[in-house]
Order: structure tokens, then C-alpha cells, then sequence
């Protein structure tokens, strides 16, 4: 019946225990207690572990008093750096590649107007007003007449 109140008694002074906080009896009576209870010596090595880890944990530097001020200087200064820096037109953000490609498109387009010209219509090649080209296009013996006199000379 006393080992719960022990346990608890050693929890309570594991952090003196291992900082040598404790006079010499009680912390001969916790390492008593710690060789006979695993449960009170993992407790006491986990605390250890963390001791450790705070010794060896390097404190960042404390900053000089000027470093905020600095560091709001720099931001700024950035900032307006970024505002006046000339902005290129998101066509020309590409780089020069896109110049042979639009001269490309140049040359394909000239060439193939004068390799490709547009048809003309049927009243410019013969000349002949528009009530006559209507006329014999709705007239059905005039298209046979036509289209047969095509095929002889073909």
C-alpha cells in the first residue's frame, strides 16, 4: 500500500532528482525506488532525455535592437525595387523565339495568295450582266448545254 504513494512522491521530485536539487537521503530513496519500479524509471529517463535535449539545444541569438527597423528598410527598398522595374508585354514575356514563327506565318500567307488566287466569279470571266447569268443558270436545258459542251471539249 505505500508503493502508490511512493510512486507518486517520486514523480513529484524526479525533475530535483536528476538536477541534484534533493539532499543526499531522499535521493538515495528515489534511486531505491527507481532500481525496484519500472514504471518510476521510465518516467525519470524520459525526463532525462528532455534534460538533455535542453542542455544541448543552442539559443537562437537574441537580434540587435536595429534589426527590426533593418528589416522593415530592406522590405520596403525590395518592394520598390519590384515596383520600378520595367514591365515587359506578356507576348514578348516568350523571349525571341515567337519572332521566326510569326515571320513564318508571314511568308505562308503572301505565298499562298499568289500560289492560290480566289476563283472568279462566272459573270467576270464572261462578262455578262447579272439577269443573263441568272437566266441560263435557272434555265435546265442551258446548264445540260453547257456542261455538255464542257465535256466535248475536255
Amino acid at each position: 500500500m505505500d508503493r502508490p504513494m511512493e510512486c507518486f512522491g517520486v514523480r513529484e521530485q524526479s525533475i530535483s532528482f536528476l538536477t541534484g536539487e534533493v539532499d543526499s537521503r531522499l535521493w538515495f530513496e528515489i534511486l531505491d525506488h527507481i532500481a525496484s519500479c519500472s514504471s518510476c524509471a521510465e518516467e525519470v529517463n524520459r525526463f532525462q532525455e528532455v534534460w538533455d535535449f535542453m542542455e544541448n539545444w543552442d539559443v537562437p541569438p537574441i537580434p540587435s535592437p536595429t534589426f527590426k527597423n533593418n528589416f522593415w528598410k530592406k522590405i520596403s527598398a525590395e518592394r520598390e525595387r519590384a515596383h520600378n522595374k520595367p514591365r515587359k508585354a506578356p507576348w514578348f514575356q516568350w523571349g525571341p523565339s515567337w519572332v521566326p514563327v510569326a515571320m513564318a506565318a508571314t511568308v505562308l500567307l503572301v505565298l499562298s495568295w499568289f500560289l492560290f488566287p480566289v476563283a472568279k466569279p462566272v459573270k467576270q470571266l464572261w462578262n455578262v450582266d447579272d439577269g443573263l447569268v441568272n437566266e441560263v443558270l435557272m434555265d435546265p436545258d442551258a446548264v445540260e448545254i453547257i456542261l455538255s459542251s464542257f465535256e466535248e471539249a475536255g
